[in-house]
């Protein structure tokens, strides 16, 4: 009696698992520009066309993406690169257990900027950037690559070295030589628990008993940041003719 339970248990946690697989769906297909060559590294969103959060995946080096586990439904997709437009697809019906293609395609636009100009260095918060469109779009620029590099980490596992140099000058003790060499190892299992500790608290370098509290972009480009901060335009030029 009790292998035929364990027997029908194990049977109908088969059947249950095969059926939910046959309730998802596939959304896959290519970030194109206009010319047809594919776009890698795009950061594509697939929302609901209802409204509500979405889920995002980067583009490989054929510029293909690929959702996997999406629920029945209509959506859209939407897809960013620095120096491209950001188009958005029409809605269209996810049926389940269907592979619906999508391609995304894209004209390249560098972004370029008038001078800014004030009369005096102005501070913008996230409510006033409409009063400078040129700090607006570097605005939009720096978190497009933000959410790329988000993306990335989010989908690939790699390490890189991270080399910090420099001299702390410190009041009543003598000035201290920052020489530290960090190797960092990012998984995608982790990275949504980095993520909420950047936020958090910013990135915090280390050297023997100095810290150095430094924030990162996941810290400083969000929207809710330029609810207490500002970005100042100042109308300087640096030697390569630069804002």
């Amino acid at each position: 009696m009790i292998s035929r339970r364990i027997v029908l248990a194990a049977l109908c946690a088969t059947l249950s698992a095969s059926a939910a697989r046959a309730q998802t769906a596939v959304v896959q297909g290519h970030a194109l520009a206009t010319d047809g060559a594919p776009v890698p590294l795009s950061v594509v969103r697939l929302l609901p066309a209802a409204g509500g959060r979405g889920r995002t995946v980067l583009t490989d080096a054929r510029g293909a993406f690929r959702f996997d586990t999406v629920a029945a439904g209509s959506y859209r997709l939407r897809r960013e690169r620095i120096g491209y437009t950001a188009p958005s697809s029409a809605a269209f019906a996810v049926a389940d257990g269907a592979t619906t293609e999508q391609t995304l395609r894209a004209a390249l636009q560098p972004v370029v900027l008038e001078g800014i100009s004030t009369g005096r260095p102005a501070c913008y918060t996230g409510d006033r950037l409409g009063e400078a469109p040129a700090v607006q779009a570097l605005w939009r620029e720096a978190m497009k690559g933000v959410e790329q590099r988000r993306a990335f980490a989010a989908q690939y596992a790699y390490r890189y070295n991270q080399r910090t140099r420099g001299t702390a000058h410190l009041r009543l003790v003598r000035d201290k030589r920052i020489d530290v060499d960090t190797t960092v190892i990012v998984h995608p299992d982790s990275t949504r628990a980095r993520r909420a500790r950047a936020v958090a608290k910013g990135d915090t370098a280390q050297s023997k008993s100095l810290a150095i509290k430094i924030p990162s972009e996941l810290t400083l480009l969000r929207d809710d940041f330029l609810v207490g901060h500002c970005l100042e335009a100042n109308p300087q030029l640096d030697s390569a003719g630069a804002w």
